[in-house]
Formats: C-alpha cells, structure tokens, sequence
C-alpha cells in the first residue's frame, strides 16, 4: 500500500478537527463555514500545485449561464489568474466542484444534487492550437471534459450514509434527467461510508454510468474515500493544459452587453 495510510490520518484528522468545536454552541452557517475551511485546507495541502481552489463560487458561461453557488471549486492552474477569488469561473476552467455539509441526509443530498445539476455545460469553446496535437487525442480530450469534468463531490462529516440511498440517487437522476457527467462521481460521509461512481462506455463509446456503496467502517481504512477522491482530482490535472479555454468570448460577451446597455446596435 501507498497513499491509504496518509488518507487515513487525514480522515481521522478532518473528524478531529470538527469535534474539537464541539464544547461551542455554533449556528449551522458557523459550523458549515468551518467544514468548508476543513476540506479545503486539505486538498490544498494535497493539490495546491495543481490546482486553484476556492471557497464559495459560480461557475458560468460566455452566454451567460450560470450556476448556483458551489462550496468549494478547484480551477485549472493553467487559468488566468483574473478570475482568482472573483465569485465566478468559466465553466472551461472549473474541474472540480465539492458540497460540504456538517450532516448529510437525503433531503440535503437532493439539495447537494441540485446544486451541481445547475452547472451551465454547454456552450463552452475552447481555444486548442490546430496541428499541435492530433485529431484524435483532441476528441478523447473534449470527451473527458463532456464525460467527467468537473469531478463533483458531496463531502459530509456525518450521516447516515447506507447501500439505499444509491436507489434514491438513481430515483433522482430519473425524475430531474440531469446531464450524467454533473451527477457526483463521489458522495462521501468521512469514516462511515461512501457510493462512488463508475464509468464504462458501449462499443459506440458512449459513457455510462453505474454507482456502488463502500461500507468505511468495515475496510479498516476510513481515508479510503479521501484517497478516490484525491484520484478522481488528479486525473484531470493534464487536461487544464491541454483544454485552454476562449476568454475572448467572455470579454466580448460584456463589450456587448455594455454597447446594448447604452443603445448602440
């Protein structure tokens, strides 16, 4: 083994970390400001050199379709840094999206569900040099955006997480037809448990989608959740390199909103 026994400590340190303002009486917005700081501080000790992450975000389109707000957002580091810290991400550039919650139960979950439903993936452009790459590889690239990206989470501290809750996640996706690629690869209570998504395609190379549940209290490694989503994160590092995103139509989505605000044709 590699990785799982530091996941494991950061399991253990992340439930630490809760408990340890468990003597302070805090509102549920104090207490989901600081399970927010919790996972952050630790995917930036993990994939700060890969990643941009940020606390609290929308993640929007040149045409003007935006999301609703995101706990926490990792961007490619290959992004301009104009949007650091701004509230809003070009969906191009966003290849992660993580909801924290203190508890989770399934009314928060269909909330959690909803919220990465909201994210705008279409009419994305992306700026990719013409003959540096080959044809093929640029397809594949632009299918694991449209497939996998962003990779969405649902991280909770505790609840009762259970194997029946993946038929009430299937049950939703029925009734809402969300894009597949925005339902969460991964909803994790830190310890407890996790379903976590696989993703197979047909002999036309279409993606499908199946989900599993992890029992953590039986593996006798609780990090093991953290250590697939470190995973799900690091596969899509490469493509922010490759998949540059065309900010002029997002400069010029506002010269013309600005032209049409002062009446010019």
């Amino acid at each position: 083994m590699h990785f799982i026994g530091i996941c494991d400590s950061i399991a253990e340190k992340l439930d630490q970390d809760l408990k340890g303002y468990a003597h302070i009486d805090l509102n549920s917005q104090d207490k989901g400001e600081l399970c927010e700081l919790f996972v952050k501080a630790f995917l930036e000790e993990a994939l700060e050199d890969n990643y941009r992450i940020f606390r609290g975000g929308k993640i929007i389109t040149a045409g003007g379709g935006i999301s609703r707000q995101i706990d926490i957002i990792l961007c490619a580091r290959t992004a301009i840094k104009f949007f650091s810290h701004k509230g809003k991400y070009p969906t191009e550039i966003v290849k992660g999206a993580i909801s924290v919650t203190a508890t989770l139960d399934l009314a928060k979950l269909d909330d959690c569900l909803a919220e990465f439903a909201s994210i705008p993936k279409t009419g994305y452009r992306f700026d990719i040099p013409k003959g540096l790459y080959p044809e093929k590889f640029i397809e594949d690239t632009q299918r694991v955006f449209e497939n996998l990206t962003p990779a969405c989470c649902v991280f909770a501290f505790k609840g009762n997480i259970q194997p029946s809750w993946i038929q009430h996640l299937l049950d939703w996706i029925n009734t809402n037809k969300p894009n597949p690629s925005l339902v969460p690869a991964l909803i994790i209570v830190n310890k407890k448990g996790m379903i976590y998504r696989h993703v197979g395609k047909t002999e036309e190379g279409k993606a499908t989608y199946t989900y599993n549940y992890m029992d953590l209290t039986i593996t006798g490694h609780p990090g093991m959740a953290l250590n697939h989503l470190l995973n799900e994160l690091w596969s899509l590092t490469q493509e922010g390199i490759i998949m540059q995103p065309d900010y002029t139509r997002y400069f010029n989505a506002d010269l013309e909103a600005i032209e049409k605000e002062m009446g010019k044709p």
